[in-house]
């Protein structure tokens, strides 16, 4: 799909074909894109600046250059094949949706501004949220995480963090908590704030401890 010519372009669907190529260089203006469900191993956005959303899930995609997408709002690359994903100038960023992909490392301490994050069925072992203040919905079951820190996810109403290796979980600062996910963990103790009212899906031989 070679749309360099269409130098207006705004806004580009095509998903659900069977694309291996897509040419948008000369689109500058272009600010949605939803290529998912193709055939791409590669897709270079390098020259769309005003991008604010990229759906490109369900490709075969092996690496995102999001280095000049400094508007980019919400990402959605899930069911790829990528190793590691950069996102330091995206601080833009309120949506991330990069679950099934071979993830080990996930830097978000740049992007501040996010409330929702879908992160499972990676490989990641260390999970950093301590600058993610304004997450509200966290994804990150079925990872190799040993320790999770949610201290400073004060607005955090949803989180499904099963299937990991944590031992214990502090949540006695996530007073907006409805709901949290803990089975499948090696849990020991989970610290909570006095008179919580979330429900907990954890193992029953965990101990619960007002903090």
């Amino acid at each position: 799909l070679n749309l360099n010519n269409n130098k207006k372009l705004i806004e580009l669907s095509c998903y659900g074909n069977k694309l291996t190529q897509i040419h948008l260089s000369n689109c500058t203006e272009l600010t949605n894109i939803n290529c998912a469900r193709n055939l791409l191993t590669t897709i270079d956005i390098n020259n769309n600046s005003q991008l604010t959303e990229l759906w490109c899930s369900n490709n075969q995609l092996i690496q995102i250059n999001l280095e000049n997408n400094i508007l980019l709002s919400e990402l959605i690359c899930a069911s790829n094949q990528l190793s590691q994903l950069d996102l330091y100038n995206n601080t833009e960023l309120t949506e991330l949706w990069c679950s099934n992909n071979k993830l080990t490392q996930l830097y978000l301490n740049n992007n501040t501004k996010l409330t929702y994050i879908r992160c499972e069925n990676n490989q990641l072992s260390i999970l950093d949220l301590t600058e993610n203040t304004e997450l509200q919905e966290l994804w990150c079951k079925n990872n190799l995480l040993s320790q999770l820190d949610l201290s400073n996810a004060t607005k955090l109403f949803y989180a499904n963090c099963g299937i990991n290796q944590l031992t214990e979980i502090d949540l006695s600062n996530n007073t907006a908590l409805q709901s949290i996910n803990l089975a499948d963990n090696p849990l020991e103790t989970i610290y909570v704030f006095e008179g919580y009212s979330f429900t907990l899906g954890k193992p029953e031989t965990t101990q619960v401890v007002v903090k």
